[in-house]
């Protein structure tokens, strides 16, 4: 058995790292220094929410076999076929967001500045809620990352 040394195995690790950001920033997988926040102010609401998730970029983005449910306080909204509908839905979510409902009926400059805020007050909750590995979805919804800014990241 051949003995790699301590250099030898930070040298591997590194190159690997960059290796693996330089493959996700060539293939698009995401977006260093690119904001995505629409500057257009929109007052939300229960009822155009549905409407104006579905004209977002980041419900456009998300991958054609998602599943997610958004819960805001008493209201849930089901994202299925980048389809967003009043209503849990009939199929388990991948993922559950869940912000207080005191986000609803406020203006805001985009989906992001909402997510942004809710997530700076600890108000914005992600749960996975599917049989899937981490990496298997971190892979499936790895376009979302671009919108990292969205909750502060």
């Amino acid at each position: 058995m051949v003995k790699i040394g301590v250099a030898a195995k930070i040298a591997f690790v590194v190159f690997t790292i960059a290796a693996i950001f330089f493959a996700a920033k060539f293939f698009g997988l995401f977006t260093i220094g690119q904001t995505y926040v629409n500057s257009q102010p929109v007052f939300l609401t229960e009822e155009n929410l549905p409407a104006y998730m579905e004209s977002t970029s980041l419900i456009k983005d998300l991958p054609e076999d998602s599943k997610a449910l958004i819960i805001f306080g008493d209201n849930s909204y089901s994202i299925e076929n980048n389809e967003v509908n009043v209503g849990a839905g009939e199929n388990s979510p991948d993922l559950v967001v869940t912000i207080p409902e005191d986000y609803l009926n406020k203006e805001w400059s985009g989906i992001c500045s909402l997510l942004r805020e809710a997530s700076q007050n600890n108000d914005l909750s992600v749960k996975a809620k599917t049989s899937m590995s981490k990496t298997e979805l971190l892979w499936k919804y790895r376009k979302m990352l671009k919108y990292k800014e969205c909750v502060g990241l």
